[in-house]
This record gives structure tokens, C-alpha cells and sequence, in this order.
């Protein structure tokens, strides 16, 4: 890792003074923090707001896939926001914005859903 080997060059007076200033110890080392993962929610596990949030994300990341031609990823995140979309109730399907709604249904319908010519092989 860089942070340790500048640490190491420290130690040893490996250090030029031209890069670095004369005061320049260990201590003025940037330290590296890690984030944790991000931990991974189980779809089934959603209601109420979470579930309406998580939806909307899902098709606004089906939206931009869509918009740079990646199919494959496309379908598969559409997939996952269309059944989440049918586990809402009326009043909560009501709160996605409309244009993700007509996007879900009915034009992504047109070139994702069950009746569309499958693609051809090259």
C-alpha cells in the first residue's frame, strides 16, 4: 500500500527533501479509512416507504441503462422493479412518480416485456 511504503521511507530516510518539507514525520502521513460494505437488504424485508424508495431507484437504474444501451442489465433491473412495483398496494403505487409508472408499463413493456421479438443471434 502507498500510505505504508511512504511510512517506511520515513523511517529509513529514504525521504527527499525536495518532495517533502523537513518537519515531515509520520504523524503528517494521510491515514486510509475503509468503508464498510454496504449491507445488502433483502427485498422481501421492504414496506412502507423503503419499499417505495427502493422501487423508484430501481426503475430510475433500469431508465439509465436502458438510455446507454445496456440490455442485458436493463431487463434484469426491471425485473427486480416490476416485482416490487406489483407487491405496492393501490395507494402506494399512486406516490412513484407517473413518468417512472408509464416507463414500467408500458414503455418498457414494449421492448422488455413477454410479447416482444426475442433478439437474434449474431
Amino acid at each position: 500500500m502507498r500510505v505504508r511504503f511512504l511510512q517506511s521511507s520515513v523511517r529509513k530516510g529514504n525521504v527527499k527533501e525536495a518532495h517533502y518539507p523537513r518537519h515531515f514525520n509520520e504523524r503528517s502521513i494521510p491515514q486510509i479509512h475503509f468503508m464498510p460494505s454496504r449491507k445488502k437488504i433483502d427485498d422481501s424485508e421492504l414496506k412502507g416507504t423503503a419499499l417505495l424508495k427502493e422501487t423508484n431507484r430501481r426503475i430510475r437504474q433500469a431508465m439509465t441503462y436502458w438510455k446507454a444501451h445496456r440490455n442485458k442489465a436493463t431487463r434484469r433491473e426491471r425485473d427486480r422493479a416490476l416485482s416490487l412495483y406489483e407487491r405496492m398496494s393501490k395507494e402506494e403505487k399512486d406516490k412513484v412518480p407517473q413518468d417512472l409508472r408509464v416507463w414500467l408499463r408500458y414503455r418498457s413493456e414494449k421492448y422488455f416485456g413477454e410479447g416482444r421479438t426475442k433478439p437474434g443471434k449474431k
